[in-house]
């Protein structure tokens, strides 16, 4: 085998052995289906929904802007349509909380606190609130993979195999070149 040749198959088997580049992407949809009347805006309830997308999983409490939402409504019980606000998620040791904030021109500013098991926002799946029942509940659903510190991600069998022998390949043209040479 020519020594270029040997080049390239050394680097095509140092590639197969590397991670695909990964989209990172987790997106969180959030729906509002209750809440308790606000004694603060004439007794109103609100409901609402927003999805977003973010690079990671959410594992620190942050403020998702406005602007960064895919779409968001929140609807106050008397039908009027509010703006969204920047929503909160935050992360505690008692409890995962989404806080659904609006703007109103009519009913004014404010939020709903909803209630959700400790960790959630750091996994996919399905999640009900944990607290107040059917008078404020909210279902918050995270689908998506983490970035490359996922240690979910390894290589498959197949990926090791293809390696290893690679290196073995490697080792016996090195070898025998050795002994050619001398």
């Amino acid at each position: 085998m020519g020594r270029n040749h040997l080049k390239l198959a050394m680097a095509a088997m140092a590639l197969a052995g590397l991670p695909a580049a990964a989209n990172a992407a987790v997106t969180y949809s959030f729906v509002a289906d209750s809440s308790y009347p606000n004694p603060n805006q004439g007794g109103l309830s609100f409901i609402g929904s927003f999805v977003f997308t973010v690079d990671d999983y959410i594992t620190a409490s942050q403020t998702i802007a406005s602007a960064d939402l895919t779409s968001c409504t929140v609807t106050a019980s008397d039908g009027s349509a509010t703006a969204c606000g920047d929503q909160f998620l935050a992360v505690d040791p008692i409890g995962d909380v989404v806080q659904l904030t609006y703007n109103g021109d009519v009913v004014g500013s404010g939020s709903v606190n909803y209630f959700f098991d400790p960790g959630t926002f750091a996994q996919n799946g399905t999640y009900e609130t944990v607290f107040f029942g059917a008078d404020q509940h909210a279902t918050l659903s995270i689908t998506g993979s983490a970035g490359p510190g996922d240690p979910s991600v390894a290589p498959e069998p197949s990926t090791w195999a293809l390696m290893i022998g690679g290196f073995g390949l490697a080792g016996s043209a090195l070898r025998r070149r050795a002994r050619v040479a001398a």
